[in-house]
């Protein structure tokens, strides 16, 4: 019972942290899109160095997106592998059958 509320705590806590993570990016996009044209003042212009900063961790939110999505085919690739290898060698009633000779 007690593996149960864990796993119910870390699934919350994992939808919790995909959820933020979503509206970081969303919210992000509509701050870089809502600033695109507005009046720069020049090399010190605050709006410029937010956007730059929220195109920045956009950038490095997909390339991690892309880094876990390759790890999770990887994975999935070798799992496969190695259950179709044991499926291979497995011993079933017909392989162990005994031979009846007359």
């Amino acid at each position: 019972m007690n593996k149960f509320k864990c796993d119910c705590a870390l699934r919350h806590l994992r939808r919790t942290a995909a959820l933020l993570i979503v509206f970081v990016l969303l919210f992000s996009a509509v701050f870089v899109v809502a600033c695109a044209n507005h009046n720069c003042n020049g090399a010190d212009c605050r709006i410029c160095e937010q956007v730059q900063i929220c195109l920045r961790n956009m950038n490095i939110t997909v390339a991690a997106s892309q880094v876990c999505a390759a790890a999770a085919l990887w994975l999935a690739l070798i799992v496969l592998i190695i259950n179709g290898s044991a499926a291979q060698n497995a011993e079933t009633p017909i392989t162990l059958k005994v031979k009846m000779l007359n």
